[in-house]
C-alpha cells in the first residue's frame, strides 16, 4: 500500500467533530484478517475497530459510528491531519 515516490499528501487541521470521512484519492487501504494497511503502514486491529476500518477500506467513505473507541477516534483524526482522509458531508 506504499504510495509511489511522487505521491504526497497535504497536511490539514482536523476538526474536533467529524461525522463522515472519505479516503483521499491517493490513499491506498487494504486489510487482512488481523491488520489494516494504509499508505505503507500497518495497524493490528480486531473486533468493532476492525469492522469499522474494513468498511472504510471497502467503501472509501465512512459515516463514523457513535461510540467508537478512543484509539480509533485518535487514529482517524491523525489520518485527517496527515491528509489521508478528508471530512465529508453526511
Amino acid at each position: 500500500t506504499e504510495p509511489k515516490p511522487q505521491v504526497w499528501f497535504v497536511s490539514q487541521s482536523s476538526p474536533k467533530r467529524v461525522k463522515v470521512v472519505e479516503l483521499d484519492k491517493k490513499t491506498r487501504m487494504l486489510y487482512d484478517r488481523h491488520f489494516v494497511f494504509i499508505n505503507g503502514e500497518s495497524y493490528r486491529c480486531q473486533g468493532e475497530d476492525a469492522r469499522v476500518l474494513r468498511q472504510l477500506a471497502d467503501d472509501r467513505r465512512l459515516v463514523i459510528p457513535a461510540g467508537i473507541s478512543s484509539p480509533l477516534g485518535a487514529l482517524l483524526r491523525q489520518w485527517v491531519q496527515d491528509g489521508w482522509l478528508h471530512p465529508a458531508k453526511g
